[in-house]
Formats: C-alpha cells, structure tokens, sequence
C-alpha cells in the first residue's frame, strides 16, 4: 500500500504554501515549472515521487535559493480519484507498442518520442487507474488539482553544500523506468535519511557488502550521522511518528 509520497521544491515555497499559500498548486495555477524536459508538464498536475524529491528540489533551487525542501504528502488525506500517473511513465513503458490495445496503438503510430509524451499527458484522465502502476514502475505520478494543507505531513528542509558528500547522491538520476529498477532503492533511501527516519547505509549506496572497499561503510555511517544543514518539521496536529 503506497501511503506517503513527496514533492520537491524550495524552501521558500514551502514556507509560502504552509504560510496561507493554499497548498501545493499544478504548474497552470503557479505558472511555475520546477521540472526542465523535452515536454512541459501537465499545467493541472502536482508531480509526486517516492524517491526523486530531493533532486526535484535541488532542481528548483537557483542561486538565490540556499534551501531546498521535501515534502511529504499523506495520500490518505487526498481525494483518490485525482491520482494519475506520469506520462513520462506510459511513454516509456508502451514503447515497441507492446502494452497497449490496438486504438492506442494507432493513435501513436508514427508518434516520435517528444509527441508521444505529449499524447498522453493531454490524454491522461483515461489512464488514472495506473497511477500505482506509475509509482512501482518509475517512482512518480500526479494529482491533478491542488494538495491542501493538511495533506501535508512532514516537511524536511535541506542545505546541499553543509553536506556535499551526502546530498550529491541524489543530484544526477535520469528519471527512467530503467534507473528506478536498479537505483529506486537507493532514492527511497536518500528521502528517509532526510527526514530522519531509519536508514541503513548499505540502502543508500549501489556497493554490495561484499564489493566494498575497506572501511567504505564506516566511513559512510560517519557522514550519514553528520545531519547539519537539515531541518525536519511536523506539521500541526497531524504529526506522525518516525516511520522505521
């Protein structure tokens, strides 16, 4: 059962949602977009992922932004039904036009990459029963329309340089099914070590126990325990416990 995911942006928006900010808005309310891609995103859709926020955060930062922040949406707080997944996802999982039935097919034949994408983001309503699928294949989706306030339980606060050996690991993921299937786990891992919930260090790195170098995981205990430069808040009376 998928319960949390999270949204990454700047600290400064984080604030101003939390601050009488109505929420999390899709790109077409804020006419902001976080996210630099061969295809615009859905103007009406929040993107959520249950391991590239940290990077979708650090994206969103410029050089007036020291802060980034991870944000941690409880589903159960949401209305279901506004849950689609990526396009990005349905683009890459149909291609070969193996996984779809014959209409789909003929609408995206002859399609390239970039027109496909944009078929299904503008067609996405009729693929919102996939959404999970979406999310256990690539680690992302949307909701479409505005995340309210109380579905906001966790909010973790990040500077990357008061850590740089710890926050460069998630700075250059390609979000594809590909890197989701051998490198979503070690994602996962980076967002709950953010917000302090219990990691092991061998969760956040691709070595093998018994492929790493002498001390490798010493040493990177030692940087994991070093948490300067994060600050993680509950919010109001929803706080929720540290989940293990």
């Amino acid at each position: 059962m998928i319960r949390y995911l999270y949204h990454g942006t700047t600290r400064a928006v984080a604030k101003r949602i939390l601050n009488g900010g109505g929420g999390l808005k899709p790109r077409g309310a804020t006419g902001k977009d976080n996210w630099e891609h061969t295809v615009t995103s859905n103007a009406d859709c929040v993107y959520l992922t249950d391991a590239y926020a940290p990077h979708f955060a650090h994206n969103a930062m410029s050089a007036r932004d020291k802060w980034g922040a991870v944000i941690e949406v409880d589903l159960a707080m949401l209305r279901m039904s506004k849950l689609r997944p990526d396009e990005d996802m349905l683009e890459q999982a149909t291609r070969g036009g193996g996984n779809v039935d014959e209409e789909i097919a003929a609408e995206l034949e002859g399609k390239d990459m970039k027109e496909r994408t944009m078929w299904f983001r503008d067609n996405i309503d009729g693929f919102a029963h996939l959404w999970r699928t979406s999310v256990e294949m690539m680690g992302t989706c949307g909701y479409k329309g505005v995340i309210p306030c109380s579905a906001i339980s966790r909010i973790a606060y990040f500077k990357p340089t008061a850590n740089v050996q710890m926050f460069m690991g998630f700075f250059d993921p390609t979000i594809t099914i590909l890197n989701y299937k051998f490198c979503g786990r070690k994602y996962q891992a980076f967002t709950k070590w953010m917000f302090g919930d219990k990691v092991e260090a061998e969760d956040i790195t691709m070595y093998p126990p018994e492929a790493a170098p002498e001390g490798f995981f010493d040493r990177l205990r030692q940087v994991m325990a070093a948490r300067e430069g994060l600050k993680v808040v509950e919010i109001g009376a929803k706080k929720v416990p540290s989940r293990a």
